[in-house]
């Protein structure tokens, strides 16, 4: 009982353990563009837009 006990404590700190970074060489910024153009439509449409969570794009980062 004691290992079984053991081997699932085991899994779960596995399972909670940092995962590999694949984003290497890249950063996440702000999508002006997009944003631009919804803005741009909303504006021909009498809308107003409320950014909550602005949309993102991953970009190379320059070194």
């Amino acid at each position: 009982m004691r290992i079984a006990m053991m081997i699932i404590i085991g899994l779960f700190l596995l399972g909670c353990s940092q995962t590999p970074n694949s984003n290497a060489g890249t950063k996440t910024v702000v999508d002006q563009t997009y944003i631009a153009s919804v803005e741009q439509a909303a504006q021909k449409s009498a809308v107003d837009v409320i950014w909550v969570n602005p949309p993102t794009k991953k970009v190379k980062e320059n070194n």
